[in-house]
């Protein structure tokens, strides 16, 4: 089932909070009816050096804000660079089955058909994620992440493109298996797979996705939003990456007060991260929407990129959908102007070359060159 993020959905959350920040900042929450308590937390930032990510300083921020919500749901608000990025996690035990559509909307989940064969089709997919939540208090830890533009050779998949129109993209999300690690990578290879709207051909860039680096490899989800100023990237502690999972990937942009949204789902170990955040404007660029799976530039480095690490099966991307701002419906990004994307190496040799668009399952197989790293 092609998942669709409907406007409904937003606008729900998009009223919820300004309706609660006009009677108080942390007052409660509209879609539960009630008012939430407010906590504050420890707000600080710790910094810490991952042996992982050789290249790059990361830091574990805690989050400001806590507003536990009347179903036991919890928002957790992390300021990051003077930014609010709000983390929302449903209760232990939360059932999308039997969820209000305030609740869904508030947790990430697309809005209940109302029709019965799209009802049918939601239940057997997003009724069945039952989310894994925990009980210790979540974190984001953020990355010095530089993810390279389309004009480099470290991109490998598609890219749905509209130069100088008006009519822009505002979702994009699609299904892949996570890679696994192969263990003949060079000790600093990276991969990372993720949806995004802008970076083809411009700084600006929202997107979202997985990551597995060398030499652990370590596995892990995270969310980017970037314009000429800098990059924000973060990975929420709520969510656990295997390799071989099952993963959904998904960013909108709105006109809103919260303006970006990022969630990465496993399906495998049921458990994810929905962050909304206050995004400058200058990050969204809807020209283009992409599917892709990358090994990102040394930080600081405009054309320096890191190996790929080798995957050991092909990643195969399924349900790629793009949709426009103000429409409930997706389309399939095949039937739109693609952009193919080949990662090539120092001198050419194609390293992940994404093979021809499905349309049987709306999507493609990138396959790694086995043995070629950079």
């Amino acid at each position: 089932m092609i998942r669709k993020i409907r406007m409904t959905c937003q606008l729900l959350i998009t009223v919820a909070l300004f309706v609660a920040m006009l009677v108080s900042p942390w007052a409660g929450t509209v879609m539960a009816q009630t008012t939430g308590n407010v906590q504050t937390g420890t707000n600080s930032v710790t910094g810490t050096s991952e042996a992982t990510n050789t290249n790059s300083a990361s830091q574990v921020v805690y989050y400001s804000k806590k507003q536990v919500l009347a179903d036991g749901g919890t928002r957790y608000t992390f300021i990051i660079g003077g930014v609010e990025n709000v983390l929302h996690v449903p209760p232990v035990g939360f059932d999308p089955a039997t969820a209000t559509d305030a609740q869904l909307a508030e947790y990430g989940y697309p809005a209940r058909p109302k029709d019965q064969t799209g009802l049918t089709g939601w239940q057997n997919k997003w009724g069945r994620f039952k989310p894994k939540t925990s009980s210790a208090e979540p974190t984001i830890t953020i990355m010095k992440k530089s993810i390279n533009d389309s004009s480099g050779s470290g991109w490998a998949g598609y890219a749905d493109y509209y130069a100088g129109q008006t009519t822009k993209f505002g979702t994009v999300d699609g299904y892949y298996n996570q890679p696994s690690y192969n263990t003949g990578s060079p000790s600093d290879a990276r991969e990372a797979s993720w949806v995004g709207l802008g970076g083809y051909n411009t700084s600006s860039l929202i997107q979202a996705g997985t990551e597995m680096d060398a030499p652990t490899p370590t596995y892990y989800g995270w969310y980017l939003y970037m314009d000429a100023s800098g990059s924000t990237t973060g990975h929420p502690s709520t969510i656990v990456v295997h390799p071989g999972d099952s993963m959904y990937a998904m960013v909108y942009w709105t006109t809103s007060n919260w303006p970006a949204g990022f969630e990465v789902w496993d399906w495998t170990t049921m458990t994810d991260f929905y962050v909304t955040a206050q995004a400058p404007s200058d990050c969204y660029n809807g020209q283009s929407a992409e599917f892709i799976d990358e090994r990102p530039q040394v930080v600081g480095q405009k054309n320096d990129y890191f190996p790929v690490a080798g995957f050991n099966t092909p990643i195969t991307w399924t349900d790629c959908e793009v949709q426009y701002p103000n429409n409930d419906n997706g389309v399939n990004f095949g039937t739109l102007l693609t952009v193919k994307q080949v990662m090539t190496g120092g001198t050419g040799y194609p390293l992940v070359t994404p093979g021809s668009i499905n349309s049987t399952y709306n999507g493609f197989t990138d396959t790694w060159s086995a043995g070629h790293y950079q």
